[in-house]
């Protein structure tokens, strides 16, 4: 249930992708390569799930909105970079720099 359950909760904020190198670790020395493999499934299904209403109706762009890397944040919900001045907190380069 713990994929599926890290599956889901992707599917709500996919900040949690950040956790997907440990998980995979813990899964591979758990689990082994092919039960690995069958729980990556397993949450690649219940992704193709939840999105299927989306990926149905709006295709182009839900896959669009999903993976749009030229967002610019807003400095005034950032937490973390704060400091920063909202010239460089929105520049381009900045945002190159936080994905490399």
């Amino acid at each position: 249930w713990g994929c599926v359950v890290y599956s889901l909760a992707v599917s709500v904020k996919m900040n949690i992708l950040l956790y997907a190198p440990g998980l995979l670790y813990l899964l591979l020395c758990s689990q082994g390569v092919r039960k690995s493999a069958a729980l990556i499934s397993l949450c690649a299904l219940v992704q193709a799930v939840v999105g299927a209403p989306f990926l149905l109706s709006h295709p182009v762009s839900y896959i669009r909105g999903s993976f749009d890397l030229s967002r610019v944040f807003m400095h005034r919900w950032s937490v973390n970079l704060k400091f920063l001045p909202e010239d460089v907190f929105v520049s381009k380069p900045l945002a190159l720099c936080l994905l490399a």
